[in-house]
């Protein structure tokens, strides 16, 4: 296609993943542009944040309108939650999982559509504190991110 002119009345076909359209008047001055991206295949994106605590982001593309399921499963391969819905045309779903009710560790999300399924994995960590007493003036913490505190108690 390129930069060829098309006349009035034709359609314009492309085959390609960013289809750009630019619209002129009779003149040839520019009017508003338009940019799509079209996904040409079913996609699934790694959630974000992960490790995430207690909420993360899923989202995938579909290339044409589709019914989609998101399953979460824990590491024992037991489903923990669904979300079901419909995307009513060719593009990017994005869904929200909140995890407030489940406990840290590793989970596996599946998410089907009427003509694709993919699975990937996902990392809740909620807040780590381990407490180990030392001596009578403190005590010891680990953090979430791994470090030592000390804590001074107070006389």
């Amino acid at each position: 296609i390129g930069s060829e002119r098309i006349a009035a009345g034709e359609i314009l076909t492309a085959s390609s993943e960013l289809i750009s359209v630019e619209a002129v008047d009779y003149n040839g001055n520019a009017l508003n542009s338009a940019t799509t991206l079209v996904p040409t295949s079913f996609e699934l994106h790694q959630n974000f944040p992960n490790p995430f605590n207690p909420s993360t982001k899923i989202s995938f593309e579909v290339p044409s309108a589709s019914e989609y399921t998101v399953t979460i499963y824990n590491v024992a391969g037991q489903k923990v939650h669904e979300i079901t819905g419909s995307a009513g045309s060719a593009g990017t779903v994005l869904v929200e999982w909140n995890a407030s009710n489940q406990a840290s560790g590793i989970y596996f999300y599946n998410v089907k559509t009427d003509n694709a399924s993919a699975t990937k994995k996902m990392v809740l960590l909620k807040s780590l504190v381990v407490i180990f007493p030392v001596r009578e003036e403190g005590l010891l913490t680990l953090s979430r991110q791994g470090f030592f505190t000390r804590a001074i108690r107070s006389k």
